[in-house]
């Protein structure tokens, strides 16, 4: 999939293969999507994490945030609700919906 340092004399390591399909690549994906602002296709990946991996507690916090951030605020305090009945933290709740819905993009 990649290499970082790679000495000079060893044989070519071919061409790089794509990332296995896994929770952990649409999280890595999403998360890039969601940073370039593209928040409609950081929503479907993360939903697609947390479709392949159910606890994945960062996918279900980014995907409040990215529905948030595309206006769906209903939708964002379910998935806010869903992460918490996950993940028990009422003080972190509090603190994601106080950030989520008071940030300005």
């Amino acid at each position: 999939v990649a290499s970082l340092l790679v000495r000079a004399e060893r044989p070519d390591l071919g061409p790089m293969r794509p990332t296995p399909d896994s929770a952990w690549r649409d999280l890595a994906q999403g998360w890039s999507a969601f940073h370039a602002k593209d928040y409609a296709r950081a929503d479907g990946l993360l939903q697609s994490a947390l479709q392949k991996m159910p606890n994945l507690r960062p996918a279900c916090e980014w995907q409040a945030v990215a529905k948030a951030r595309l206006k769906q605020r209903a939708e964002a305090e379910e998935t806010l609700d869903r992460c918490q009945r996950m993940f028990p933290d009422p003080e972190r709740r509090k603190q994601l919906a106080d950030h989520i819905f008071n940030a300005t993009d």
